[in-house]
């Protein structure tokens, strides 16, 4: 996405939020430090298209009210989206009938991909937590 390319990841996230969130009347929190430097492209690119996801099934799914987005770096990046809609049982996910819940599955995918993980947390009305955590290289000489 242009607004990626041309704002970083952090900017990037803040506007598809409010852009889908708030015109549905969601009220939208993004935390994030957007002075950190920017971070290579497949990196980007993916935490933003995980969150993509995550905001589109706040909008498809939640019926929530409030939206806490953060995004912290250190040694790895965390991207953590927060929901007080409806949640549902996370322990059936994937469902007993074998179907797989494919915006979940492509959190997932995303994560891994990058050496990642993703967690979803939820239970049946008290919202939904996803939080994707992936590891960043230090250059030699650097601490994070």
């Amino acid at each position: 996405p242009l607004v990626l390319d041309d704002l970083g990841l952090a900017p990037a996230i803040r506007w598809y939020a409010t852009d889908r969130l708030e015109p549905e009347g969601i009220d939208v929190t993004v935390e994030a430090d957007t002075a950190a430097p920017r971070l290579p492209a497949a990196v980007e690119t993916a935490v933003f298209r995980i969150a993509q996801e995550a905001i589109s099934n706040v909008l498809n799914h939640a019926d929530a009210g409030q939206v806490r987005i953060r995004l912290t770096r250190g040694r790895q990046l965390e991207l953590e989206i927060e929901d007080d809609g409806l949640g549902f049982d996370a322990a059936l996910v994937p469902p007993p009938d074998g179907r797989q819940h494919m915006g979940l599955f492509g959190i997932r995918e995303r994560a891994a991909a990058l050496g990642g993980e993703a967690h979803i947390d939820s239970r049946p009305g008290e919202g939904t937590r996803v939080r994707v955590l992936i590891p960043l290289e230090v250059p030699p000489g650097r601490h994070a």
